[in-house]
């Protein structure tokens, strides 16, 4: 028996009458068991208590470590439910095991400066069962006279560790070691569990766990339960005589079980009034009837799950069952039925161990009344019934399509035992006709592998067909050309049974071609390219074929239309699974990529389209629509394409870009990116999301649209950052341009300008070319003011906001530059003296306004000595200006500029940051005053710049005072 079933739902008992009681509970039942187990202990035994769950081994270890301590033994509780789960390792839990023992030993102030985990890295050289060995004997008893008492609770649990027999082992070397060495006399065990003692080490090669005394736990006794009838007398005001009776009924329906007595007469308690209450009405509405609703549910289910499951085990146990409680309710007339205890018979010892039956004088029964009557005959009939039939594996059968039920058949001895049970006498009548399909399907296919593989075992046969299913999914079609293989290669009957899944798959994939040429199989294969989904059915299939964990969605087209072609089937954890290895052998990726290459994932609407003479634009593709067909457009090789297709992804691309712009408009914009797009095609880099990207940066304007399709064409395209690309794209342009194109970029695409406002722009181009002087601008820079002002926040693009700030910006330069303000007199005296008496070391000094960017101040003579960087400042850019420069005018969040360079320059301070420029060196001095300032020193190039820095820093202070003298 695997009684890590029990150990698992040990641990979900109800705690209101389920959990431990402490040892001064006054409801503890003292049984004789009590002083069996104390007198053993005190004998320093070691001991085992192993019984079936709830029945009181807890509560009883509580006790006896309270009852041994006032005799003077050293004990500690270890629950072995608190451990980790099944993946735990031996160092693990050995060391968990030492910290547990010590944690409880410095309670009683034992070690409690003992430093385990550096004894422990001392020990690293050895085990970790042997540094446990060595921490009870040369630690724990060396630092104590007292006997040790390790209690062990849930021992069961040990067997969900692979390293189970070694801790037993251990338990065993501490026990014969006693005959040698005087100090293991002074260490002790008490295991208790849901076990039996040859089950704690079934390990067949050393002798069985037979060590200490194993102590069975008996029910309640009457004259042991006096607790409770005083527990009814305190509580609820019965007299003696009252509660004796009470309590006597309780036991003649739970014959002392110690939960269901516990719970019993907790119950009496609460259902009292001042009526008397009927305990056998009780009963029946509140235990026998009303269990699922109750606080019971969880120990009646523990039992129900044990008995319920499709497996050997369930059914042996439930035939066990019934036996006994047939036999039982004869005893009663005639002792001759008796079924007798065997202890070698593990069905009888699982029955035990689950609660539901208990040895008397070597005779089996069920364990109380309450049990015959929850867990009756007819409730074991049906739960045979449903248990015999493997209800998952006739339900999946009910449920499989035709071509996949053989997947679910029943077979060797289930069958065997099943076919028995449906052709007993009083089964017949109760067996339906879609159940005797199952069996008798299930009977003739078992038949053929007998007949196919003659003279083998039934192993051998279960083998075989296992490994046909694995091969065929249960395609019964596939399965028969498989027999009829096989029936031409009689080599396969000779094989030994580990040999039979690896040369079945050989000899099925060495005829591959004879499930291909097979009619339905083509039928269903050709289902694939004849749907309105088929690009997206068969990328679904290449992902599971690929092995990714798709969790079916019954919502999901894709995955419903794949199992009712029967392609796929659905694991335990209903991830989607390829059906079988014949189908991932012929439908493998050479398939997959020769189907895909004639598959679009817009054919259905790319026809639809067409069929409305490309004018109806609910058939235009949108979002992951949308992006599966650039994705499918940017395969390599590039596929072959009908006339139209890009057209309509084109289009549909467009509409979804430049939702807001008119069909003329969305139309051209159609045009320009198709004429285009097959030069760009041959780029390093490209994709058609760069086309996404570019219509996004020029929304609904077509010239901007045209522009930036024209630049990418002419450059390289980056593997990343597409849009800082475009960016800086779009400012290397149009730093050359004249005003008027920026005007016809950024003013022009609003139609309501006024032409007026066109001239004025003109004039300044015509002032950069020297045709009018600077007096002549003057009124058209307050113009200009108010008309940028206007268009501010009306910039539909990025394209076109790029272009707008840029010539917002060359604007103010011009202003900057024709405008003089009287204070600043002291400062350009102070700037120019500096750049004159610096001995050429500096070629200039420009000082920055952070928040705009530009350059609000430069030595006066910067005009004349330096023409090329005056120009590219104040009029139109230009190289001379070099990065750094630039970099001012992207700085339009203030916080920005602080954060990449204030943690520098610590805002003011004579620190500096060097730039390098086209023809020369730059020294920066951030200063933060009312308005953030950068003031540069430009050196040319060979000057020693650490004289640069010297000249620079004397300066520095006094520049700062002139500005703020000018009101900064």
């Amino acid at each position: 028996m695997n009684y890590q079933n029990f150990s698992t739902l040990a641990s979900e008992r109800p705690r209101s009458f389920g959990g431990a009681l402490k040892h001064d509970d006054p409801d503890y039942v003292k049984r004789d068991t009590d002083e069996e187990l104390l007198k053993a202990l005190k004998d320093r035994d070691f001991c085992c208590v192993l019984n079936s769950t709830q029945t009181g081994k807890s509560s009883l270890m509580n006790r006896m470590l309270h009852g041994l301590e006032e005799y003077g033994f050293l004990c500690v509780s270890i629950d072995l439910t608190t451990f980790v789960g099944s993946d735990c390792t031996s160092s693990q839990f050995y060391r968990d095991f030492s910290e547990k023992l010590i944690e409880k030993l410095k309670t009683v102030e034992i070690l409690l400066s003992f430093d385990l985990e550096n004894w422990w890295q001392k020990k690293s050289s050895n085990s970790a069962m042997l540094r446990l060995e060595s921490f009870i004997t040369d630690i724990i008893l060396k630092e104590t006279s007292k006997t040790l008492v390790i209690f062990v609770d849930e021992i069961n649990s040990i067997s969900e560790f692979k390293f189970g027999s070694d801790f037993f082992g251990l338990i065993r070397s501490f026990y014969n070691r006693r005959s040698t060495i005087d100090d293991y006399k002074r260490l002790t065990f008490a295991l208790l569990g849901i076990a039996t003692p040859s089950q704690l080490y079934p390990n067949e090669k050393i002798s069985r766990f037979n060590i200490g005394k194993n102590i069975k736990l008996r029910p309640f006794q009457p004259h042991e339960i006096t607790p409770l009838k005083d527990k009814l007398v305190r509580e609820i005001n019965y007299s003696e005589a009252k509660a004796t009776e009470a309590m006597e009924k309780v036991l003649l329906y739970t014959n002392g079980h110690p939960y269901l007595t516990h719970s019993l007469c907790q119950l009496v308690i609460d259902e009292n009034t001042n009526f008397d209450v009927d305990i056998d009405q009780l009963v029946e509405e509140k235990v026998i009837k009303g269990w699922q609703n109750s606080h019971y549910q969880d120990h009646f289910d523990r039992i129900r799950r044990n008995l319920s499951q499709s497996n050997q085990r369930s059914m042996s146990l439930l035939d066990l069952y019934k036996k006994i409680l047939v036999s039982s309710q004869e005893n009663h007339q005639n002792n001759n039925h008796a079924l007798q205890a065997n202890a070698n018979n593990m069905v009888q010892i699982d029955l035990q161990l689950l609660g539901l039956v208990l040895e008397e004088d070597h005779i089996l029964k069920p364990y109380c009344k309450i049990y015959e009557e929850i867990f009756d005959q007819k409730w074991i009939e049906d739960q045979q019934r449903e248990t015999i039939l493997h209800k998952e594996d006739f339900d999946n059968y009910r449920n499989a399509d035709e071509r996949q039920k053989q997947l679910y058949l029943l077979t060797g001895k289930i069958l065997k035992l099943t076919l028995e049970w449906a052709e007993h006498s009083d089964n017949k009548l109760i067996v339906t006709h879609v159940e005797n399909k199952f069996f008798e399907e299930s009977k003739q296919f078992w038949n053929k592998v007998q007949d196919i593989f003659p003279n083998e075992s039934e192993d051998k046969w279960e083998t075989i067909v296992k490994a046909i299913n694995n091969l065929t999914g249960g395609f019964y079609q596939f399965s028969n050309i498989i027999f009829d293989i096989i029936a031409k290669n009689n080599n396969v009957v000779d094989l030994q049974q580990n040999e039979v899944h690896g040369r079945l798959e050989d000899l099925v994939f060495s005829h591959l071609n004879l499930f291909e040429e097979y009619d339905q199989f083509q039928k269903d294969r050709d289902q694939f390219l004849n749907q309105d989904d088929s690009f997206e059915l068969i990328s679904l299939f290449e992902k599971i074929t690929q092995n990714e964990p798709i969790l079916f969605d019954e919502k999901n087209p894709q995955h419903r239309k794949l199992k009712d072609m029967c392609f796929i089937i659905l694991d335990k954890e209903h991830n989607l699974r390829i059906l079988n290895k014949i189908y991932e052998k012929i439908l493998d990726q050479n398939w997959i990529k020769e189907v895909m290459a004639g598959l679009r994932p817009y054919t259905k609407a790319f026809r639809d389209w067409q069929h409305s003479d490309r004018q109806e634009s609910s058939y235009l593709l949108q979002n992951n629509d949308l992006k599966l067909a650039l994705e499918w457009l940017g395969k390599k090789p590039t596929p072959t394409l009908e006339e139209g297709e890009i057209k309509f992804v084109m289009t549909s691309l467009v509409a979804e870009v430049w939702t807001t712009a008119s069909p003329s408009v969305q139309s051209e914009a159609v045009s320009l990116i198709t004429t285009s797009r097959p030069s760009l095609q041959g780029k390093n880099n490209y994709s058609d999301f760069l086309l996404r990207e570019i219509l996004q940066w020029t929304t609904s304007q077509t010239a901007a649209l045209k522009k930036l399709l024209e630049w990418v064409n002419e450059s390289d395209i980056p593997v990343e950052n597409i849009r800082k690309y475009l960016e800086f794209l779009v400012r290397s342009q149009i730093k050359n341009w004249s005003y008027q194109e920026l005007f016809d970029f950024a003013l022009a695409p609003h139609s309501s300008y006024p032409e007026r406002e066109q001239r004025i722009f003109i004039t300044f181009d015509q002032y950069c070319l020297g045709e009018i002087d600077q007096s002549q601008i003057q009124e058209p820079l307050k113009e200009c003011g108010k008309i940028l002002d206007k268009y501010q926040n009306l910039n539909e693009n990025y394209f076109q906001e790029l272009v707008f700030n840029f010539l917002k910006t060359k604007i103010a330069r011009i202003s900057l530059m024709t405008q003089q303000r009287p204070e600043q007199e002291k400062l350009d005296v102070l700037l120019d003296e500096t750049v004159t008496t610096s001995k050429g070391h500096l070629k200039s000094i420009l000082i920055f306004n952070l928040e705009n960017g530009l350059p609000l101040y430069h030595n006066k003579r910067l005009k004349s000595d330096d023409p090329e960087l005056y120009r590219a400042l104040f009029a139109d850019g230009g190289d001379a200006v070099g990065e750094a420069i630039e970099g001012f005018e992207s700085l339009s969040k203030i916080q920005e500029a602080l954060d990449n360079f204030g943690k520098v320059t610590a805002f003011g301070n004579l620190t500096y940051s060097i730039f390098k420029l086209a023809g020369g060196t730059m020294m920066v001095y951030f200063v933060e005053l009312t308005t953030p300032f950068a003031i540069c020193f430009i050196a040319p190039d060979g000057i020693n710049l650490g004289l640069v820095v010297t000249r620079s820093q004397a300066k520095i202070k006094e520049i700062k005072n002139e500005l703020e003298e000018l009101g900064f």
